[in-house]
């Protein structure tokens, strides 16, 4: 069976919103709904990086193996470096 479309939003985008819209429009070459469509989902796909990403440097910092590894490394670079 077809899944029934979801219905159809109305938005308000300003002046900036719809001359990005159309930058994307050009850009793309594909309709407005359809480049509304991806900036949904690249914007949602976006968030999920940043969140998974937030979550992995705080499972980092709050791991003290990964802490001594990290000061390790660092001391490392400074030796390595040299004076001056």
């Amino acid at each position: 069976t077809v899944e029934p479309a979801p219905p159809p939003i109305s938005i308000r985008l300003g002046r900036s919103g719809l001359r990005a819209l159309e930058d994307l429009v050009r850009l793309r070459g594909v309709s407005r709904a359809e480049a509304v469509r991806q900036a949904i989902v690249e914007a949602a796909s976006r968030e999920r990086r940043r969140r998974n990403l937030a979550a992995e440097v705080q499972r980092l910092i709050e791991d003290p193996a990964y802490l001594a590894e990290a000061e390790e490394t660092a001391e490392l670079i400074e030796e390595l470096r040299g004076p001056g």
